[in-house]
């Protein structure tokens, strides 16, 4: 091949070397035919090749360009390598000819169509095949059942179980009870509550006759299925029967609770939604548990030292009977965080008791320098995740201690691993104690680390904002509350309406002219008509309600916040000196004043009124009534005032006139002076004049206050 390019060389630097012949086999050689397919191979080996004819010398006698270019291999002359097409994997039946009284082929052709999606086949398998059929195949069926249908199927598949001659244990009672408790969303139904007690009660006789048998297999006897019931009666919130239920389980064995039993109880504390009465359940429970778990045998350290993973066996089989209770007890994050969240709903003991089991078991800082530290062997154990944090910021601001929360901030922003847990939402509880606090300073430090952080799971959004601009307003620090807004627009996030408010409250609250200015100039680069939504696109106050009433009735509250915050910077400033204004914003700012005092008197009237229709208008006076011209409710209130005289007329007769005295006779006499001639008439028809006039007469020693506060001269106007 050398020798061959050696003498392409010399011919094309030979002098005269034009022939057809040479050029042709110079360009074979230099030139690689790439675009040109070749013939495809021939299925002898042994025939000759054709070879390629010359070129013409037509065709040679142009000159032409070498094409390097590289070709794909798909277009090159011999072609790809002809890739197979993906073949699925070949799954044979195991089981398509079961063997008899084979449980084992047929519990793997059970689990071969129910992983195919056959799930009604594989049922139609089973009872086919009830010779070789057992719990276990049952099971199968059970689990499938509760991951693709209803509940009821399940209830449904499990009586029809038993039905067969096929006894459940404790595997099917759990699947069961699972499948009747949901997935925690909805609260199971009336038929599931019927059929889960229903089923509790086989299970207890299912168990009693396992006690009483002797050769009965030991992980039968489990705690397992009862908790499954216990988590059916957590999820409608029935505390009751969930503490009558655990009342009934033994201290020891293996009936006895554990930790999953424990966290189950606070769930349905949690759910019962009983506030104060379930921090205090919550409370006894705790500490019976702590008391259990104190109790529970440990064994010597050098009998569960561990070096290394041959270990292992020798201390499961050596000690399991010391091993098992203090294991089964061992609380996790899941339970400590439960725990944390019902005691902070009652009151300060049982808030003392939570930051103590914080600081306990999580290791965080205690709340007071006197706190007794729980054993060694449970200090601190747990590690912290997004929930557990959560709880614990939550119950430092229900127990009314910020400061606390702020600290145990720090001890999670210190600890490298518990700093990835934290998210947007749980920096907020973090600002919100800032914000109690009037801590500015921490709140833009704690803005900044959310700001520096990659991803999205802890930027601070509008809410992180609020509230740290909420902190600059308690402390008065306008120039920390700007900067924050500067960070807020180079984020990209669109003020609301309640940032808005926080923002002019924060410049009204420290008192100086120059910062009302400098938050009028940050509003004046929106419209009024992107925080007041009760604005027309005219700049006219309107009442046209803007999406839910929930939405409507927040939206009306900042509002609300804002026009009245707005209204005494205006004012501070407009009717002020001239100084740092342009006759421009003189202008704008004047209309904006009377913008906002119509919108306030528009927004006291739709108050009123919003009053007398829920029927909190009695604390209001009478000329709001008027003013408004609710008719309809001055009359509902006469009648109203009827019906309490009836009442008060019902008492005194039932013979309740000792208890009440005069105060009956009074209630009439207030009602017979709000009441119109009509009514009056009514009054006087039923009860006669004397009863009437002598209810006058004894209870005029205490003058009654008119329902709805005006004088003498309003009654007189709406009757």
């Amino acid at each position: 091949m050398l020798a061959a390019l050696r003498s392409k060389r010399a011919l094309v630097s030979a002098p005269g070397s034009g022939s057809p012949l040479a050029e042709s086999l110079i360009r074979s050689f230099t030139t690689r035919q790439r675009t040109v397919p070749r013939p495809p191979p021939t299925a002898s080996k042994s025939s000759p090749r054709t070879p390629r004819p010359f070129p013409s010398s037509a065709t040679s006698a142009r000159p032409r360009r070498l094409d390097l270019t590289p070709v794909p291999r798909s277009q090159r002359a011999h072609g790809p390598r002809p890739s197979r097409p993906p073949q699925p994997a070949r799954q044979s039946d195991p089981a398509a000819d079961i063997p008899p009284a084979d449980s084992y082929q047929l519990a793997s052709r059970t689990r071969f169509l129910i992983q195919r999606g056959k799930l009604d086949e594989a049922v139609n398998l089973v009872i086919k095949e009830k010779e070789v059929a057992n719990a276990v195949v049952w099971n199968l069926l059970l689990s499938a059942t509760r991951e693709i249908k209803r509940p009821s199927d399940v209830y449904t598949l499990f009586m029809q179980m038993k039905k067969r001659g096929y006894v459940p244990n404790s595997r099917s009672y759990t699947v069961l009870f699972r499948a009747l408790a949901g997935d925690g969303q909805h609260e199971p139904s009336a038929k599931a509550q019927a059929a889960a007690h229903t089923v509790y009660k086989q299970l207890q006789s299912y168990q009693t006759s396992l006690v009483s048998e002797v050769n009965a297999p030991a992980d039968e006897l489990s705690v397992t299925p009862i908790n499954g019931y216990l988590s059916v009666l957590a999820q409608l919130g029935h505390t009751r029967d969930l503490l009558d239920v655990y009342e009934q389980l033994p201290e020891s064995g293996p009936l006895a609770p554990d930790v999953f039993t424990y966290t189950i109880l606070f769930q349905g504390l949690l759910k019962s939604g009983k506030g104060a009465e379930d921090a205090e359940l919550g409370r006894r429970l705790w500490l019976e548990y702590a008391a259990r778990l104190d109790a529970a045998p440990r064994p010597e350290a050098e009998q569960v030292r561990v070096e290394g993973p041959r270990d292992i066996p020798r201390v499961w089989h050596s000690a399991p009977k010391a091993l098992a209770p203090e294991v089964r007890l061992q609380p996790d994050s899941t339970l400590i965080s439960l725990v944390l969240r019902v005691l902070r709903l009652g009151g300060e003991r049982e808030h003392t008791l939570g930051l103590n089991i914080a600081t306990s078991y999580l290791g965080v800082a205690p709340a007071s320098p006197y706190h007794t530290p729980a054993p060694a062997a449970h200090r601190g154990t747990i590690p912290l995740n997004n929930r557990l944090i959560d709880s614990l910021f939550h119950l430092g601001l229900s127990a009314n201690r910020p400061e606390l929360v702020l600290r145990h901030a720090d001890h999670v922003l210190a600890d490298p691993a518990a700093s990835q847990q934290l998210t947007t939402r749980v920096m907020y509880t973090v600002l919100l104690a800032c914000a109690t606090k009037g801590e500015a300073g921490k709140a833009e430090a704690y803005v900044s680390w959310m700001s520096s952080r990659r991803g999205n799971a802890v930027r601070p959004d509008l809410r992180s904002y609020d509230q740290a601009i909420s902190a600059c307003w308690r402390a008065k620090d306008w120039p920390r509350a700007a900067k924050l807004f500067g960070q807020l627009e180079a984020a990209g996030l669109e003020p609301d309406v309640r940032l808005m408010a926080t923002l002019v409250n924060a410049a009204l609250a420290t008192g100086e002219k120059r910062h009302m200015q400098a938050a009028l100039r940050i509003l004046g680069r929106y419209s009024l008509e992107s925080f007041f939504a009760t604005l027309s696109s005219g700049g006219q106050a309107t009442s046209a309600p803007v999406g839910s009433r929930k939405e409507d009735k927040h939206r009306r509250f900042w509002e609300g916040k804002l026009a009245w915050a707005l209204e005494q910077v205006l004012q501070t400033v407009v009717h002020g000196d001239g100084e740092g204004r342009t006759r421009e914003l003189g202008a704008t700012w004047t209309r904006w004043l009377k913008l906002v005092q119509e919108m306030r008197s528009n927004m006291d009237a739709q108050h009123g009124r919003a009053r007398v229709r829920e029927g909190k208008a009695s604390g209001d006076g009478l000329d709001t009534v008027d003013v408004l011209g609710w008719d309809q409710d001055v009359e509902r209130r006469r009648r109203w005032d009827a019906r309490d005289a009836r009442e008060a007329r019902d008492r005194v007769r039932e013979g309740e006139a000792s208890e009440f005295g005069g105060r009956g006779r009074g209630e009439i006499r207030r009602s017979f002076e709000r009441s119109g001639p009509r009514e009056r008439r009514e009054l006087v028809r039923r009860e006669g004049d004397e009863w009437v006039l002598g209810g006058l007469e004894d209870d005029r020693r205490a003058p009654s206050r008119p329902r709805f506060g005006g004088g003498e001269g309003d009654r007189r106007s709406w009757q």
